[in-house]
C-alpha cells in the first residue's frame, strides 16, 4: 500500500519536526531562567554550616556589580515583541515602593525611537531583602532599523542601584516559505 507507506512517512516527519521545535523552546526557556538565576542569593551562608568534618573551604563570592552595570539585551522581528526580564532587589532595611520607569530609546546619533514598551509589575513593592521579577514588553515597529541598536534604562524609583541597561535590535524579519 504505497498511499498508507506515504502517509505514515509524512506523520513521522511532522513528529520529528515538532519534537526538535519543543526542545528548541525547551532550551531558550531554560537560558532564561538560568540567567535570572544567576543574580539570585542563597537565604543561609554555606560556610557557617556543620555537618561532618568539612574537606573544602568554602569562601562566599563577593556580591554582585551594581544593577547599573547590567544590560538586557531585546531583540524580535517586525511585529513581535521582544521580552525581557531581570530581577530587582532590596537591600535596604526599609520596605521601598516606586513605578519601574523606561527611558526613551536612542541610537548611536541620539535618534529617539518611540515604540510600544512596557512593564510588567509597572510598580515594585519590596519588604527589606524582597525580590521581584520584572519583565519589558517591548512591540518592534517600522521606526526601527534592523541592525541597529538602541538602547534605553529601566530604573526603579526609589531603590539604590535599581538601573538596567536596556539594548534593542530589531532582527531580520523571518523568510516566508510558500
Amino acid at each position: 500500500m504505497p498511499g498508507l507507506e506515504d502517509a505514515i512517512k509524512r506523520a513521522v516527519d511532522t513528529n520529528v519536526q515538532y519534537y526538535r521545535t519543543v526542545g528548541r523552546v525547551t532550551v531558550d526557556y531554560w537560558r532564561a531562567v538560568l540567567a535570572l538565576l544567576s543574580d539570585v542569593k542563597l537565604p543561609i551562608d554555606l560556610t557557617k554550616l556543620k555537618v561532618g568534618t568539612p574537606t573544602v573551604t568554602v569562601t562566599p563570592t563577593p556580591p554582585p556589580a551594581a544593577a547599573s552595570g547590567i544590560s538586557l539585551s531585546l531583540e524580535a522581528a517586525l511585529g513581535e515583541q521582544a521580552i525581557g526580564a531581570f530581577l530587582v532587589d532590596n537591600k535596604l532595611p526599609r520596605a521601598i515602593s516606586g513605578p519601574v520607569s523606561l527611558s526613551p530609546f536612542t541610537d548611536d546619533q541620539g535618534r529617539v525611537v518611540s515604540p510600544t514598551a512596557t512593564a510588567d509589575p509597572a510598580t515594585v513593592t519590596l519588604d527589606p531583602g524582597g525580590q521581584k521579577v520584572v519583565q519589558i514588553f517591548v512591540t518592534i515597529d517600522q521606526t526601527l532599523a534592523v541592525g541597529v541598536t538602541y538602547r534605553a534604562e529601566a530604573t526603579v524609583t526609589g531603590l539604590q542601584g535599581g538601573r538596567v541597561q536596556l539594548v534593542l535590535r530589531r532582527r531580520p524579519d523571518p523568510i516566508k516559505v510558500d
